[in-house]
This record gives structure tokens, sequence and C-alpha cells, in this order.
């Protein structure tokens, strides 16, 4: 099932009493992949390790109120959220909670077997043992969580995929973070402070960026600082990792 067989898409399908627009939708939030190194997810184009990952994560506390649902069998009242995969989502907007790692298997079918799995961090997930401070979601997190569940986007990133839009939020906000950099933040809240940053950017549109680049521009004004010094990662990612991806041509 994990690599979507037709037989065993078919078997799950009369198992769960599915209609065909409920196991088209299950699909989608799983993740279809093609090629060697694009998946499908939610009727957008992902590189594969942006979906795919050794490490499972999830909101420990969605999953100890599924557990909770029926303490004589909390294993089958267990649901992992198709959104947590995505490397670009970091929090669970229903509790305000970081997605945590819950497990890490480099065996693909290892990783996915949820009958395996659960039960080991079952103990840890009634306990609290996974559990963090709460967070404040950023209007990034909204953002993202709206498109991914509905596709609906009323900011200029709407014209752009999905991948590309949060890569460049991210890339984006992590230059600009130097112009005031913050301290002690831990690389999680580095990174979603860049997404925040560089969303609050790019949702505006080109003379948002732009104006942005500029700031980038005129902190590095030393005679010989060239686009590198300027830009950081920003230039050299997209001058060099995505270079030949369409979806970032517009960048």
């Amino acid at each position: 099932a994990i690599h979507l067989d037709d037989s065993a898409l078919r078997q799950l399908a009369n198992c769960g009493d599915l209609s065909p627009d409920q196991l088209e939708d299950l699909i989608s939030w799983t993740g279809q992949q093609i090629g060697d190194v694009r998946t499908t997810f939610r009727d957008e184009v992902f590189v594969t390790r942006a979906i795919v990952n050794p490490v499972v994560r999830g909101c420990p506390i969605c999953l100890r109120e599924d557990a909770q649902n029926d303490t004589g069998k909390p294993l089958q009242h267990m649901v992992m959220r198709g959104h947590w995969q995505l490397r670009e989502v970091s929090v669970c907007l229903v509790h305000s909670h970081l997605l945590v790692p819950l497990w890490e298997k480099p065996n693909r079918i290892a990783r996915y077997d949820y009958s395996e799995r659960f039960p080991e961090v079952l103990p840890k997930l009634m306990n609290g043992d996974f559990d963090q401070p709460a967070v404040m979601p950023s209007p990034y997190d909204h953002w993202i969580d709206e498109r991914l569940a509905t596709g609906q986007d009323k900011t200029w990133l709407a014209q752009h995929s999905l991948y590309a839009a949060t890569t460049l939020c991210r890339l984006l906000g992590t230059e600009l973070l130097r112009l005031d950099p913050p301290t002690l933040l831990d690389a999680i809240a580095q990174r979603r402070s860049a997404q925040a940053i560089g969303f609050d950017v790019a949702r505006q549109g080109e003379v948002a960026i732009r104006d942005a680049l500029d700031a980038l521009a005129a902190f590095a004004n030393g005679a010989h600082d060239g686009p590198k010094k300027a830009f950081g990662g920003l230039y050299s990612s997209l001058r060099k990792d995505y270079l030949g991806e369409e979806a970032f041509a517009p960048f």
C-alpha cells in the first residue's frame, strides 16, 4: 500500500468502505512519486525529499487525543496527518505545538508500518515525553496549512508552486534575519523565524521582494562585496541548486 499499488489500494478502499473521491483524497495526502526525485502531494509537485524522510514527525497531543478516544484499544484510533510529512510544515495549528520527531527508520516499509511504530511510542505519548512548550503560529503557518487543505491562496504567491514559494520564503527570510539577528534561538526557532519573515515579504509581491533585496545589498556595502556576500544562500541556491527547476524560473 505504501507504494500505492492498484490492487492494494482497491483492497484498502474495500476494507475502509471508501468512495473513489475519498480514496483519491487519501492518496493526495499520502504523496505519489513521479519519476526518481519528484512527488505529487495535494496536487502540487515537490522534490521527493521534501516529503519523504527517515524521520517521521507528528503532533504528540493529536496522537494522544486519538488514543484517548478508546483507552481499551488506543492504537486503533491513532492517525497520522498527511501535512505532517511536508518538511516546510513545522507546527500543529490545532494545539500550537511543534511537530516533533517520533521515530527514525531508514527502511521505508518499517518507517510506515504504524502497527509496529505506534506501540513503540505510545507510552511516551501518554506520559507527555514528547510534549514541548506551546508556540505562536505565524501567518506563514496558517498560509501553508490553508493552501494544503483547500488550495486557496490570497497572496501573490498563489501564482507559484508551493514547493518554490515555501523555498523562497525560507531562503529569503534566512538572509533577512542577518539585518537584525535574533538571539538565543535554536535551529528550529531560527528556521521558523526565517519562514515567517520571508513570507511576510514575499506575500506582497515583486516590489516588496525587490525592496528586501535592496536592503540586503545595502547591508553588504564593502567595496568588493558581490552578490554572494549580499544575498548569501538565497543567491547560491537559486543560482545552482534550483537553476534548472522550472518552478523557480520566475525567481
